[in-house]
């Protein structure tokens, strides 16, 4: 069964780019809000 499953997914080391390029995305969206949050109350 996983030989049928592995043969369509696309290779695991493109499968792991795009995971890492999402989940560095999504940190650099938490670091950017999570900057701007800590500005806005040393500004404030």
């Amino acid at each position: 069964m996983w030989e049928k499953i592995s043969f369509y997914l696309p290779e695991w080391e493109v499968f792991l780019q795009a995971f890492s390029l999402f989940f560095i995305l999504y940190l650099i969206s938490k670091i950017s809000s999570w900057m701007r949050d800590s500005n806005e109350d040393g500004d404030g």
